[in-house]
């Protein structure tokens, strides 16, 4: 498998430094209201791509993501605040938490994402923030009940824009929440049946092979059955010979999971670093 390198951390770390100063005051609210609109049709234009292509960056690796992250917060810093201006600043939001473990300011740059949505209701671009948000930063402080909300919010909006992409990874990430919330096991591993069915039906494999992989791991403890499923070692032997980077990564730690529950622990710690090490590469820790 070919694996994404990195480049040299503290390069990375004196690119945020850059960044973060430049974002020093940002955290004011008259400063983000001040900030004028991005009136340039060709930097538009660069945002535009940004947008599109943020998922595909992503599967190269987080630190690329990142990278591009910042480059977004620096333009709008430069030209204005583009259309997609929640998104990226949300994005900023969960580099800060990952990066820097801050809660209170990662919540606070969301609060000030929610303020720009509301002067420029871009509900294609927003809703891949609010579904960030509702996956990657509130749950950190406060009830995952609450942070679903934000996931069904920009489910909505993603079905309203025809952003097809934030509507399917909102469907999954929104079942996530709900096996959170689910209050039997027998609930959790319908709802993951529900979506590998919907992955597959769509043409997602990466999604679908993570579902169903989940979805026999719940229904085998469930029928507190100690063996491997045929099928389970399948898709365990296809995520460990993936070339995609989200899907081998991703699916080490469901498998990690697995065999932890099965008390089988040394498969866990094996599971577990191979994990690690797409954790190590990809220079932060989002999943």
């Amino acid at each position: 498998m070919n694996l994404v390198l990195d480049p040299n951390p503290i390069q990375m770390m004196f690119k945020l430094t850059q960044v973060r100063w430049k974002m020093r005051n940002f955290i004011s609210n008259k400063v983000s209201d001040n900030l004028p609109m991005l009136t340039d049709p060709e930097m538009e234009m660069v945002f535009d791509i940004f947008t599109e292509i943020w998922f595909t960056v992503y599967e190269k690796g987080n630190t690329p993501l990142v990278y591009m992250t910042f480059l977004a917060m620096e333009l709008q810093l430069t030209y204005g605040k583009p259309r997609s201006s929640m998104m990226w600043l949300s994005m900023y939001a969960i580099s800060i938490l990952n990066i820097y473990k801050d809660i209170n300011l990662a919540v606070k740059y969301s609060e000030i994402a929610e303020q720009i949505y509301l002067t420029m209701p871009d509900k294609y671009s927003a809703s891949m923030a609010h579904i960030w948000r509702g996956h990657l930063i509130d749950h950190w402080h406060c009830h995952v009940k609450l942070s679903t909300e934000h996931i069904e919010k920009g489910m909505q909006e993603a079905r309203e824009s025809g952003n097809i992409l934030a509507y399917l990874l909102a469907l999954f990430i929104h079942a996530f929440a709900q096996c959170a919330e689910a209050k039997s096991l027998s609930k959790a591993t319908e709802i993951l049946l529900i979506s590998y069915t919907k992955a597959d039906a769509r043409g997602m494999e990466g999604m679908s092979t993570h579902f169903e992989l989940l979805y026999h791991i719940y229904s085998i403890l469930g029928n507190e059955d100690n063996g491997v499923t045929e099928r389970f070692s399948y898709l365990e032997n296809k995520i460990c010979h993936s070339k995609s980077l989200l899907e081998y990564g991703t699916g080490q730690k469901f498998i990690s999971f697995y065999y932890y529950f099965q008390e089988d622990y040394e498969k866990s710690i094996e599971f577990h670093f191979r994990w690690y090490v797409v954790e190590e590469k990809s220079a932060m820790n989002y999943l």
